[in-house]
Parts: C-alpha cells; sequence; structure tokens
C-alpha cells in the first residue's frame, strides 16, 4: 500500500510539474506575441507620426494633430 501510495504521489507531482511548464511555455509563447505586436504598433506610430509631420510642413494638418500622433507614438 505505501508503495502504490508513493507511486501515485510521484506521478501526481509529475504531472503537477508538467502543467506547471506547460503554463510557463505558453505564457512565454503569449509574451513573445505581445512584444512583437507592440513593436509593430510602435513602427505605425512612427509612421503616422512621420506623415502628420509631413502634413504639417504642408499646410495640411494641425498642431493638435501633431500632438496627437507624438502622444500615441509615445504611449
Amino acid at each position: 500500500i505505501q508503495q502504490r501510495t508513493a507511486d501515485l504521489m510521484l506521478k501526481n507531482a509529475e504531472q503537477t510539474a508538467l502543467a506547471e511548464f506547460e503554463k510557463a511555455a505558453l505564457q512565454y509563447r503569449t509574451s513573445l506575441s505581445m512584444i512583437a505586436l507592440q513593436e509593430e504598433s510602435k513602427s505605425i506610430a512612427l509612421e503616422n507620426l512621420t506623415i502628420i509631420t509631413e502634413r504639417l510642413k504642408q499646410g495640411q494638418a494641425n498642431s493638435l494633430e501633431v500632438r496627437q500622433a507624438q502622444v500615441s507614438y509615445e504611449g
């Protein structure tokens, strides 16, 4: 009985460890995806800021639009 109990406890510990590993791996993959999305967002915000700045130089945008683009890029 003690041997069977020990075997069950070991199996339970192994399953718990595997579940924790899978959870950590999923969190890691999710974090990598979020980083990629944030980098893409930052790139788009910079492109938008560049476009708005050029539009301001040509008199097609106002300072409020530039400020909004700056905040978007900084955020």
